[in-house]
């Protein structure tokens, strides 16, 4: 049932999307169709049936939006270190725990991989479906005698455990993938690189806080090894069509080391500007169009797109993003609180119909649960001020 709002966002016309961007466009399947996520984070368990080429997240606060784009990432990574290491740096959680398996509780719902009163959890499973195999993360037991040799906890309550290493068995807790019949023992020296077991493909992520510099620094100078996709100029023109370069520099800041930070060349101006001196919008649209950039055939995450952008030009950005998400074969996952950037994106989908996707998280009964629209339901819920976010 839709609960009822105050009225919000602006009437806007319908726009062509911009011909700038390209004509021949990439009609690539996307990667996920639909996603499935078991015990991660604040989900027990959550199905979104249909995903596109752009999908919007909405819902409150505290909902799991970001951990929904945390899932993604994840899923496509394998649960590799690298991924879960900078997830939990971001979110200040890297030094929770001293012990090595303790580490890893955020990852799962209830923050706890094991129940030390002698069973564990079913473990984490990210999938595309209910049924599909996926990638799982789950505690186990492993034989520091047999590299091979791992023990499902289900198997072995505490007490056995503790008789076993009273008989002197070389056994230990462990963190064990399970992706495509591979097995991996995250605790363990011997365990090897996923990436040289699965195929890895790009996955940026643009934070609420956008892109640190020495960031989008490597991303331009990735651009910049064939040529700077005009794009990228035609992009921050929506904020202001002086624009004619960007570029980073090497400067010192008060006498510590040198810095690398992006500057502007504005037409008829000679001096280049610091580009954050143009203001936060400027900022957040070169970051979101450089990170697509560098997710081609691949994904793109962005946490509360409307960040720093006016209501004005939100629906050009949606129309970029549209048109080069299929044209550089990206899928796109993004975030919202703003009623404004739900109806900017509703605009544009309307054009699109089959290139979108919009869900909404809610809470009901101490449980996460989805909300999926269609276009029409999307259009008509805004037209009747009903609750889309």
């Amino acid at each position: 049932m839709l609960q009822l709002m105050e009225p919000c966002g602006r009437i806007r016309k319908p726009k062509i999307p911009d011909s700038n961007i390209g004509n021949t466009l990439n009609k690539e399947p996307i990667l996920l169709p639909s996603f499935h996520i078991k015990n991660f984070r604040a989900f027990d368990t959550l199905t979104v049936k249909r995903l596109s080429r752009v999908n919007l997240i909405v819902g409150k606060n505290n909902v799991g939006k970001s951990a929904f784009l945390d899932a993604i990432a994840l899923y496509n990574a394998k649960f590799s270190k690298k991924e879960v290491e900078k997830q939990l740096i971001r979110k200040q959680e890297v030094n929770a725990f001293s012990d090595t398996l303790r580490a890893w509780s955020p990852l799962f719902h209830g923050y706890n991989p094991v129940d030390f009163m002698g069973v564990e959890t079913s473990g984490i499973k990210l999938s595309l479906n209910h049924d599909d195999q996926g990638v799982s993360l789950k505690a186990c037991v492993t034989d520091n005698s047999n590299s091979k040799s791992f023990m499902d906890l289900k198997k072995m309550n505490l007490d056995d455990f503790n008789q076993q290493l009273a008989k002197g068995k070389n056994l230990s807790l462990g963190l064990v993938i399970t992706a495509d019949n591979y097995f991996f023992n995250l605790l363990q020296s011997y365990s090897i690189s996923l990436g040289s077991v699965f195929d890895s493909i790009p996955i940026v992520y643009v934070s609420t806080h956008g892109l640190t510099d020495d960031m989008a620094s490597r991303l331009l100078d990735r651009l910049n090894l064939t040529k700077l996709p005009p794009q990228l100029i035609h992009s921050l023109r929506l904020l202001d069509p002086r624009i004619e370069q960007i570029a980073f520099a090497d400067v010192e800041m008060n006498d510590q080391a040198s810095q690398r930070i992006p500057f502007i060349k504005l037409k008829n101006i000679n001096e280049p500007i610091p580009l954050k001196s143009l203001g936060d919008g400027l900022t957040r649209v070169f970051h979101i169009m450089l990170a697509m950039m560098n997710a081609k055939d691949g994904i793109l995450l962005i946490d509360e797109f409307e960040n720093g952008l006016h209501w004005s030009v939100q629906e050009e950005v949606w129309e970029k993003i549209f048109v080069l998400a299929e044209k550089l074969n990206v899928q796109v996952f993004a975030t919202t609180h703003s009623c404004d950037c739900v109806q900017a994106f509703s605009e544009v989908w309307n054009t699109q119909a089959d290139q979108g996707a919009y869900f909404r998280l809610f809470q009901r009964d101490d449980h996460i649960q989805v909300q999926e629209y269609d276009a029409r339901l999307l259009a008509n819920s805004i037209t009747c001020d009903a609750e889309t976010r």
